[in-house]
């Protein structure tokens, strides 16, 4: 233990004595010849006792020493190769042996020399401190043993062959490509020893194997395959031509992950792209065309994974299919919106569903449902939903589309099963994200659900809440507040009711029929509060009315009620019939029909006074009894008619699809017109409906005044949107304040610029906010 221990302590040394040791056994490690463990340890031990010597270190002697001995044998392998002139033509196979030799043996030395290299390099180098001895006349910082022998081999061998080197390397890979075999293993290796020369100080940053090798690949890679492009496009036509390129692109990649570096991919890829690819685009896209029309899967898709990673390569493919989609779409969207089948609404929707999942699967199958063929999906459908035929009319689709779900929701003999009812819904929210006009959507919408609410037409209230979520999770709470509270109010009725009733049985009040009402918000449903006539109510109602009417006001003191009868409705019972009829009438119908309990024939004069209706409402109900002949025209009096009423009053909408058709401009009655109750009417249901459509003028009128109402509507948006967008900003420019604006909007409506710049001038007015002289910048006014 003794012994050893004064081995290790620094001693005096002399350093040619055991240099000659070390020197032998270094020349056979860089022969790769046999040494043995003990006199591997040996050399260990004398290059630690050169390097602690005493009293002076031998530590960079050493070095330096080292330097020469691999310095000569480099040389002495150029000097082998380069004095048989036939070598040069199987240089890269010696190149290959000699650098795997001298590889192998620099990575033992690497081991030998594991001391020197950490308490003698890394110290200077952590220092950075240069050497400064006669030894190191270049004064270059110290490189460890394995950074210093492949930065000789790069210096005495590398560069004096590289020309060499580099011409056959591109050669073997040409041939390659041409199919003829090559060692694989010898070029990769070659072209990795490039990158192997600079791992000291210049890690990350492969200079040598870039100038000396990639650029020169990549110039040839793009002479090779323009003419090989060339001579494609010759012989073949664009379908088989981008099933060749495809094959070529996956053999290319399969050759550079066996012979090229992982970091020069990408750019060769792109060399070949281009020369195959980018430079005929205008090609591509006149094929394009006729690949999208004609709808080829396989070559559309073949095109897709070859131009999918060149820049801007996809726009000409994105282009026509949304084009196409938006070609196939206008063409039946236009053949539904001019025709006049009763069924157009439903056909609508399946006809605009089914270019939609056409052309859904086709992306997600030839594309791989790539977003930017989605997003063109998206611009397709929005402007085949939103087609209008004339552009200064409001487009049809949010109207059909609220028929649409109205026909869905209601109740009907064709009703779907719940899961066919959800696809449905979901379905018509599909098509509802691409309609601009949500704001007509909405208005039309509300009024049918009111329709639907107040005559209890709804198939299901989870459908109905269903549709108002999901249209609430595409344009938020705000847009579907009000037909929340459309619910809120007929939960809170029902309940009112309850307790109507109980208050009818408690004073011991009994009706002459049976009567229902609903108190609803003024602001939250789409009813006008103007009436649209003057009616007297018949008398069989005003006891339920006036009853009810206490029993409101004492339970809610300071309200106020407005009886909207236009828009209620009833069922009255024939019993004066040889069959017993059940047929369901609006209030100002059954007020008509209740005048012939006790006769059988009127006036045109005397039902208007007994009514007070004017002569537009008067006559359009009139029209709907002598067009089922329930009341006919001139026709002597006969025994007289019982009937019996039982109604259901409810403040309600206008009603609903009738199950006869009526004429929508009834004929015009003299005043001296009398009206037979007919005796022996019959009909083929006993339970119905009498529909009162309005005349074409007052159905024009009533569009006429959507729209007003949809653009004062959307007047108080916009400034309601700049005012919040101000207030919160404080300053804004112009152009910022449009932009903004129309992010806000565009979840309801697409506002014009003209529009917003009338909001912001009314704002001004309105001393809102104020712009700054010579200026288009604005600030709020608090």
């Amino acid at each position: 233990m003794t012994t050893e221990t004064s081995n290790l302590r620094p001693q005096p040394v002399d350093f040619n004595i055991v240099w000659q040791t070390i020197r032998g056994t270094i020349n056979k490690i860089l022969c790769l010849s046999y040494v043995s463990k003990d006199e591997w340890g040996d050399r260990f031990h004398d290059i630690y006792k050169l390097c602690i010597a005493h009293p002076e270190s031998y530590s960079d002697r050493t070095y330096h020493e080292t330097r020469k001995l691999l310095e000569s044998h480099v040389k002495m392998i150029y000097a082998s190769v380069k004095e048989n002139p036939s070598n040069m033509n199987d240089l890269l196979n010696i190149y290959y042996e000699k650098w795997q030799t001298y590889q192998q043996a620099i990575e033992y030395l690497t081991l030998l020399y594991i001391y020197l290299n950490t308490q003698y390099v890394r110290k200077f180098r952590h220092g950075n401190n240069e050497l400064g001895d006669d030894n190191n006349r270049s004064n270059e910082k110290l490189m460890e043993i394995n950074e210093l022998g492949a930065h000789l081999w790069k210096m005495e061998m590398i560069m004096p062959l590289k020309d060499n080197l580099v011409r056959l390397l591109l050669q073997a890979i040409n041939d390659d490509r041409c199919g003829k075999p090559q060692n694989h293993n010898v070029i990769s290796t070659v072209i990795n020893s490039f990158i192997l020369m600079e791992r000291f100080g210049n890690k990350n940053k492969p200079v040598l194997y870039r100038e000396l090798f990639e650029e020169p690949f990549l110039i040839a890679t793009s002479t090779y395959y323009s003419h090989e492009a060339r001579l494609l496009l010759q012989n073949n036509d664009c379908s088989n031509y981008l099933e060749k390129v495809l094959t070529i692109m996956n053999v290319e990649k399969d050759r550079l992950y066996k012979l090229i570096p992982n970091e020069s991919h990408q750019r060769v890829i792109e060399v070949v792209e281009k020369c195959m690819l980018g430079d005929y685009l205008d090609f591509f896209q006149n094929e394009c065309r006729l690949m999208v029309k004609n709808e080829i899967s396989r070559d559309l898709r073949n095109m897709y994974l070859l131009l999918k990673s060149i820049e801007s390569g996809l726009k000409i493919m994105v282009d026509q299919v949304e084009l196409h989609i938006k070609e196939k779409g206008l063409e039946v969207i236009k053949c539904i919106i001019n025709s006049k089948d009763d069924n157009h609404i439903q056909t609508f929707i399946e006809e605009i569903l089914k270019v939609y999942y056409h052309y859904l699967h086709l992306i997600e199958n030839i594309f791989s449902g790539d977003k930017i063929f989605m997003s063109a999906l998206d611009r397709a459908c929005t402007a085949i939903i939103n087609y209008r035929e004339n552009t200064k009319q409001p487009c049809r689709s949010p109207e059909i589309l609220s028929r649409y779900c109205d026909n869905l929701l209601k109740k009907s003999a064709k009703n779907s099963s719940e899961k066919e009812m959800e696809t449905k819904i979901t379905e018509a929210i599909i098509i509802f994200k691409y309609i601009s006009d949500k704001d007509i959507f909405q208005k039309c919408y509300s009024k049918m659900l009111a329709k639907r609410l107040i005559h209890s037409q709804c198939i299901s209230m989870e459908n109905e809440e269903c549709m108002i979520q999901k249209i609430k999770s595409v344009c938020g709470y705000e847009f579907t507040s009000k037909l929340q509270r459309m619910f809120t109010d007929v939960k809170v009725c029902d309940d009112f009711m309850v307790g109507f009733q109980t208050h009818l049985e408690n004073s011991n009040i009994k009706l002459p029929m049976s009567f229902s009402a609903y108190i609803l918000q003024a602001c939250a449903w789409p009813f006008s509060q103007t009436p649209v006539s003057n009616f007297n109510i018949p008398l069989i109602f005003e006891k339920a009315v006036h009853e009810f009417e206490h029993f409101y006001l004492n339970k809610f003191n300071g309200r106020k009620l407005n009886w909207i009868f236009n828009v209620s409705q009833g069922e009255v019972k024939f019993l004066y019939t040889k069959k017993l009829y059940q047929i369901t009438m609006n209030t100002f119908q059954i007020a008509i029909i209740l005048l012939f309990e006790n006769v059988d024939e009127l006036s045109y004069e005397e039902i208007q006074q007994s009514t007070s209706l004017n002569d537009e409402q008067l006559q359009r109900h009139l029209q709907s009894f002598t067009d089922l002949k329930i009341l006919l025209l001139n026709n002597p009096s006969s025994p007289l008619s019982s009937a019996s009423s039982s109604s259901s009053s409810s403040v309600a909408s206008t009603s609903i699809q009738a199950n006869r058709q009526q004429q929508s401009q009834p004929e015009s009655f003299p005043k001296s017109t009398r009206f037979l109750l007919n005796k022996n009417f019959a009909s083929k249901r006993m339970k119905f409906k009498i529909n009162v459509p309005p005349p074409k003028e007052v159905q024009q009128k009533e569009a006429e005044q959507q729209n007003a109402s949809v653009e004062e509507d959307r007047k108080m948006f916009l400034q309601a949107a700049i005012v919040r967008i101000m207030k919160t900003r404080k300053r804004l420019r112009h152009n910022a304040l449009i932009e903004e604006v129309i992010n806000q909007a565009k979840q309801r409506f697409n506002p014009n610029v003209p529009m917003i710049k009338k909001a912001i001038d009314s704002l001004i007015e309105k001393q809102y906010i104020d712009r700054y002289e010579n200026t288009d910048e604005y600030h709020y006014m608090a």
